[in-house]
């Protein structure tokens, strides 16, 4: 018998209701149909070549904002559907 792989659904993530009603609807069917969640947030790229000193502190502010929103996201919807994505 052959044996399938779960199914993977990536969800694109940012501070928007939609982007919660996306990640919430990948949840369902990745808990319905014994798959996983993955989850990826794009910081948009920014011209920091003229800002010099402060382009490391702001990139670093960008990450750290991305990184708590995926961290509160995670948390959601491991308490809403038992699953925690990646």
């Amino acid at each position: 018998a052959t044996m399938l792989k779960p199914m993977k659904y990536l969800v694109c993530v940012d501070q928007r209701d939609e982007s919660r009603v996306a990640l919430r609807l990948a949840m369902a069917k990745a808990y319905s149909r014994g798959g996983q969640v993955d989850m990826i947030h794009i910081i948009p790229p920014t011209d920091f070549q003229s800002l010099g000193g402060v382009a490391e502190r702001m990139k670093h502010e960008q990450r750290q904002e991305a990184e708590t929103l995926m961290a509160t996201l995670a948390a959601e919807v491991q308490e809403q559907s038992g699953l925690m994505p990646s």
